[in-house]
This record gives C-alpha cells, sequence and structure tokens, in this order.
C-alpha cells in the first residue's frame, strides 16, 4: 500500500478503522489456551507479557484486544503509519520500528516500558520472510523481564491478500479461532550466542498454535497434538468439539 500524504493515510486509517470494525464485530470467536489465560483481557491478571502472532492473521487480535495498556510495535513505512492510525482509533498505543529503519530507538523505548505495558509484535514483519521470527522480540523479551506468549488465529471463511505475508481478513459473519500457548521466560543474561534456541522456541510454538488454530476451523476440533509433540516424548492427543468463547 502506497499514500502520499498525511491527510491520505489519517482517511484511509479512518475507513479501515470502520472497516475493521463492522466486519470483525460480525464475527463469532472462540478461543483455547494450553494453560493458564494470558490473554489482555483475563480477569485479575497483572503480570504483563509480549504477545506474538503472524502478521497474516494481525487484523482480528487488532480489533479484539484493542487497549491502552497494550503497545505495538508498528512499521515507519508508509503502509506501518496507515496500520498505526487504525491502532490508535482502536485505543492502542503503537511505536515506530522495524527491523530496518528505527529499529534500534524502538526497542529502546519498549525497554523503558519496563513492566508497565503489554506489548504486541508479529515478529515476521514488516516485510517478512513470511512466518520466520526475528530475533529481535527475543532480544527484547531478555531487556524487559516479560515472558511472550505465542498466539495462532484462524477463520472459517476469509479474504487472502496477494501480498508476502498473505494477509488474511475473516469475512462477514465468519468463525474465528484463537489458540494461546503457555509464556516463553527468556533469561536477561542472552547473548547473541545463546539466543537462536529461544528464537527457535518462539517460532515453532508459534506454527504450532497456528496449525491448532487452522485444523480447528476446518474439523470443528480443538486438538493440541502440535503443541504436545514440541513439549513430551510421548505426545497425548486431546479433541474435542469447538464450543462458544
Amino acid at each position: 500500500m502506497k499514500l502520499l500524504s498525511p491527510y491520505s493515510i489519517g482517511l484511509a486509517s479512518w475507513i479501515g478503522t470502520q472497516t475493521l470494525r463492522t466486519i470483525c464485530g460480525s464475527v463469532r470467536y472462540q478461543s483455547r489456551y494450553i494453560g493458564e489465560n494470558c490473554l489482555p483481557d483475563a480477569p485479575l491478571r497483572t503480570q504483563k507479557f509480549i504477545y506474538v502472532f503472524w502478521h497474516e492473521y494481525m487484523v482480528l487480535p487488532a480489533y479484539l484486544y484493542a487497549n491502552p495498556d497494550v503497545h505495538v510495535l508498528s512499521s515507519p513505512h508508509r503502509d506501518g503509519q496507515f496500520m498505526a492510525g487504525i491502532l490508535k482509533r482502536l485505543g492502542y498505543r503503537s511505536i515506530l520500528g522495524s527491523s530496518r529503519r528505527g529499529g534500534t530507538g524502538a526497542i529502546r523505548r519498549l525497554v523503558r516500558l519496563g513492566q508497565q505495558s503489554n506489548i504486541a509484535i508479529t515478529p515476521d514483519g514488516p516485510r517478512g520472510p513470511r512466518r520466520k521470527v526475528k530475533p529481535g522480540v527475543i532480544y527484547l523479551a531478555a531487556r524487559t523481564g516479560l515472558p511472550i506468549v505465542p498466539l495462532g488465529f484462524a477463520y472459517n471463511r476469509s479474504w487472502h491478500f496477494d501480498s508476502w505475508d498473505q494477509l488474511a481478513v475473516p469475512r462477514l459473519f465468519s468463525k474465528a479461532f484463537g489458540v494461546g500457548t503457555p509464556p516463553i521466560v527468556v533469561p536477561r543474561a542472552i547473548t547473541k550466542e545463546t539466543l537462536e534456541p529461544y528464537r527457535q522456541e518462539v517460532e515453532e510454538s508459534l506454527h504450532a498454535a497456528t496449525d491448532i488454530a487452522e485444523r480447528w476451523s476446518t474439523t470443528g476440533l480443538y486438538d493440541t497434538y502440535d503443541y504436545d509433540s514440541l513439549h513430551r516424548n510421548e505426545p497425548m492427543r486431546e479433541a474435542v468439539p469447538a464450543h462458544p468463547r
């Protein structure tokens, strides 16, 4: 998306916000959690987290968890500014930065937030590769001390854009599915040499959560085999009928 002026960005983000509210407001959402519910709307929860989900599925969580207690890392490019405008109208606070432009300053601002705010990041954004976690989120978790919570999403009916992330937008009155996995704690003393295992763990958990959600959206069964197989020698299988949130 290429927008030419701040006025165009503002107008487009207003239209985008109204469209997102109309579409996502019609969606029936169901969610399950492997372990405890660590999402921003969990009752009586004071612990802060870094929430990560694929760029492809960012539309639904943007609508569901709009909260000034969540800071979102957005790209400083025009398309990122467009998304930041939508997030601001929904109630989020955005910090502009990416791995290619302004990333160091953005990470420093997020680190200064410390334990005061939740953080939401699409770790394969803003330009990909698709469904590949970049190391910045691991560094951020180490510096802030905030655990990382991988989230998977899927829709039973959606539009897909011809973009690097194959952006998915739910259709009106479709069903959406969310899967939360246990937090991943990154030690503060991490180095470039010891970072990779944590990056792989976050990436594998994200793949597993998304696979569970996508299969749930097509079969109607919530099946944790993908996640269990990462963490157990003999995976246990759970399959239950889908139910409303």
